[in-house]
């Protein structure tokens, strides 16, 4: 579902995460409003537990983490967020993904978590604003095992067969 912003929506969700800088399609903007975001819009699943009916239009994902100053699980996070960076020019696409449990190593069923991937002037990044507490700056996306060290922890994507791994 693409949801497109309206400019005074846009600079309300920038007042949101506490946003004040250029606003085109780089990667330090790219990487600052991805910080930004984790920052100040926390990852809860409380809507879900409230038996809230939860659905990914605009209007409602705008209300509840903007105006609200709620936050949201990975679905309304990525999609609210992948709405900005294309508000500025980015090149968004989300996908789906599998959550590994950190207690038996299983994956868990496709279309479990949903991610960003963002094409910018030098390459493809993994941007996740949906997962709580994980990495605080979008990550390089090439499929190497090189280490990408942030503030907030030491990570990498890897490549296995015909799939990805964050690590």
């Amino acid at each position: 579902m693409d949801i497109q912003l309206t400019p005074e929506e846009a600079e309300d969700y920038f007042a949101r995460i506490h946003y004040n800088g250029p606003k085109e399609p780089t990667t330090d903007v790219l990487s600052t409003l991805h910080r930004c975001h984790i920052q100040t819009v926390p990852f809860e699943n409380l809507s879900v537990y409230g038996k809230e009916k939860i659905t990914l239009s605009k209007q409602w994902l705008f209300e509840k983490i903007v105006r609200r100053h709620r936050g949201g699980f990975c679905y309304e996070l990525n999609t609210l967020f992948s709405s900005l960076l294309d508000y500025i020019g980015f090149k968004v696409k989300k996908h789906a993904a599998s959550v590994c449990s950190r207690k038996t190593g299983i994956l868990g069923p496709p279309f479990d978590h949903l991610i960003t991937m963002v094409d910018v002037e030098d390459g493809l990044w993994l941007s996740d604003v949906g997962f709580g507490d994980s990495f605080w700056m979008p990550l390089r996306f090439t499929g190497s095992p090189e280490h990408q060290e942030q503030p907030s922890g030491i990570y990498r994507v890897r490549k296995d067969g015909d799939y990805f791994f964050l690590e």
